[in-house]
């Protein structure tokens, strides 16, 4: 009987485990192949992404994807119900010095006032500005939900360093890493001249909406004042509870600007607003310009209260076995930090292992983590791997098994997921998707003259049984053409909507002056409407014969067309 017991519980025990091995990785959605988006073709190319989130608290996940070369971030949300996935709104970016901005994008509550914000940062060359206007440009946009208006309001503007000669974030987090009940925002400043570049930590006081609000510097510190054999520059940053306790230390990672070192420390949280740092303690990995391009992730995967920190090197990289650091002849690698008890007494004898390489000379980008699965998900350009924790010591490479879990087909172009993954649950149903962040050129799976490849979702199932997802983008709102046209004196217009939005009408003449809103931000239910210009503009004037635009407005973008009144 006993016996029996036992083999009950044995085969409980490895259920899950045998369903992991069955499940399978599908491709459930990528956007349209055929034909320029208008909205996704102005993003081109996707560098970071954050899912799962959903900061306006309507009980339905979103997903932001950022424009790489096309200065935007763009907006998904899920339906609620049923794989879709909508197309909600761009947010403007300011001009830059930079066309591959932004790089990253966040969320959090900075100015602890219980409304969301979506984070990102925007590119500058101090020399891009006259005097000290640059202050005011210059730094991170944020932009809060605001549930009186249903909106988000923005940008508010959060300045790291107004002296830097250069501002360029690869990445930055947002959290409350001191403990004291307040976010910040960790700041990798990425000045590449190794003198601007400095780690800062940045808290708000007061609003964002007040327009009362005033942002601190808790602590800063230059990468020049480390013990490094070269200057560098920070690209990421990570907290990590490396040692236990409810304290986090923010672990760094720079690049050793053409140079071959990769740079890596930490600061430690001593307390609220409290911070301190070895600036005799760096490891240098001899590498060549080869450093984690996107986040790094931390995960307690073997329980022991203590969280190990993940990243990768993005490429393959020569060392030099003579070089006064350590040196690896790398190929593109994921790494871990762990088995700290003092996270200011670390070193890469003890505390860095290599635990995974892509042998196929590839890239490796973006990591994500799944902790209740104790998984790994790693990005190259055409593959995905899930890197899967099985066994006792974190340290060790043969605790871990990776496998590919999705592959793009053969790719001429080199183009692929370009860092940004993200594991969430975009429908509330308690399954997780991988979604992918794709660099916008055209290949073999995405044939579209308009580069407008940015977004995949994968979903996994146990037996391989899934269903394709529909995404609403711009290309799904209509807006016909005026009817009669030409026309004197009055013409009906109709546009139809695929979900519910915020939308504007409006008349505009030739030059483009707004001649009559016919609709102003009103929230208009999804299906067909339909509106009637009666050739006066606002002010109630019947205006004269010519050519004239209407446009409808959503979301940050719009569609507009020509008619004609003639009397």
């Amino acid at each position: 009987m006993r016996r029996m017991l036992l083999a009950v519980v044995a085969c409980m025990v490895m259920t899950p485990l045998l369903l992991r091995a069955q499940s399978s990785w599908d491709l459930k959605w990528q956007n349209s192949n055929t034909g320029a988006d208008t909205v996704l073709g102005q993003i081109n190319a996707g560098r970071s992404i954050l899912a799962g989130v959903d900061l306006n608290k309507n009980g339905k996940a979103e997903v932001y994807v950022t424009g790489y070369s096309g200065s935007r971030i763009a907006m998904f949300e899920s339906s609620g119900s049923g794989d879709t996935l909508n197309f909600i709104q761009l947010f403007p970016y300011d001009s830059s010095a930079y066309t591959s901005e932004p790089r990253d994008v966040q969320f959090g509550d900075l100015d602890n006032d219980g409304n969301m914000e979506i984070i990102y940062p925007v590119g500058r060359l101090k020399a891009d500005f006259s005097g000290d206007t640059h202050v005011m440009y210059r730094g991170y946009e944020d932009w809060e939900w605001s549930p009186d208006s249903g909106r988000f309001l923005g940008p508010y503007t959060i300045i790291a360093d107004t002296n830097a000669s250069r501002f360029r974030p690869e990445n930055f987090y947002v959290g409350d890493v001191d403990g004291d009940g307040v976010e910040e925002l960790v700041d990798p400043g990425f000045a590449y001249n190794g003198v601007d570049d400095k780690l800062n930590i940045l808290s708000v006081s007061g609003t964002f909406e007040s327009g009362f609000y005033s942002v601190s510097n808790e602590f800063s510190f230059s990468a020049g004042t480390l013990s490094a054999p070269n200057a560098f520059a920070f690209t990421t940053a990570v907290p990590a509870k490396s040692v236990g306790g409810s304290l986090e230390d923010i672990w760094f990672f720079g690049n050793g600007e053409s140079t071959p070192y990769t740079y890596i420390g930490n600061v430690q949280c001593t307390g609220a607003n409290s911070y301190s740092v070895d600036t005799s303690k760096t490891i240098v990995l001899k590498v060549n310009n080869n450093y984690p391009l996107k986040q790094a992730v931390a995960a307690d995967f073997d329980g022991d209260g203590k969280e190990e920190v993940y990243f990768d090197l993005y490429k393959k990289s020569s060392g030099n076995a003579g070089a006064t650091y350590p040196s690896y002849n790398s190929t593109a690698s994921l790494w871990v930090i762990g088995g700290l008890t003092n996270a200011a007494q670390y070193d890469s004898s003890s505390n860095l292992r290599e635990i995974f390489q892509d042998t196929t000379g590839g890239n490796l980008f973006g990591i994500a983590k799944d902790d209740a699965g104790k998984r790994l998900f790693v990005s190259g350009y055409s593959k995905i791997w899930e890197i899967d924790y099985t066994g006792k010591n974190v340290m060790d490479s043969g605790s871990y098994t990776a496998r590919v879990i999705y592959q793009d087909p053969a790719d001429t172009v080199g183009s692929g997921v370009t860092g940004g993954i993200a594991y969430a649950d975009l429908l509330g149903n308690g399954e997780k998707e991988l979604v992918l962040a794709y660099q916008g050129v055209t290949d073999s799976l995405n044939k579209s003259a308009g580069r407008v490849k940015v977004l995949r979702v994968l979903g996994e199932t146990a037996t391989g049984i899934w269903e394709p997802w529909t995404v609403i983008t711009p290309r799904d709102y209509k807006l016909n053409q005026n009817y009669p046209n030409p026309f004197n004196p009055t013409t009906t217009i109709s546009y139809s909507l695929p979900i519910a939005n915020r939308v504007s009408l409006k008349i505009y003449d030739i030059t483009g002056k707004e001649v009559r809103s016919l609709i102003d931000s009103k929230m208009t239910g999804k299906g067909n409407h339909s509106i009637v210009w009666d050739g006066k503009n606002d002010r109630g004037v019947a205006v004269a014969s010519g050519v004239y635009l209407y446009s409808l407005q959503f979301g940050g973008t719009s569609i507009t067309k020509k008619m004609m009144l003639l009397k």
